[in-house]
């Protein structure tokens, strides 16, 4: 199996919500049909509109995924 390490400096759920492709590219590396994602919003303080464009992003792509609550 190959690894690969995808860093992202902005974008994605965060600056353009529902849209997916920077998400889609990702899941797709992974090689499977369906695979886990789990958000931890730290960065954002557990910003929960943050939180609304991660959900309605991965809703829309169809895939099962759960965000971490730490701060709040």
């Amino acid at each position: 199996m190959d690894k690969h390490v995808i860093a992202i400096g902005g974008g994605g759920f965060g600056r353009n919500p529902g849209d997916g492709y920077i998400e889609q590219y990702i899941l797709d590396q992974t090689g499977k049909k369906e695979p886990n994602i789990c958000f931890i919003p730290t960065a954002t303080g557990d910003n929960d509109a943050y939180k609304v464009n991660y959900y309605s992003t991965f809703f829309k792509i169809k895939l099962q995924s759960c965000a971490f609550r730490f701060l709040s």
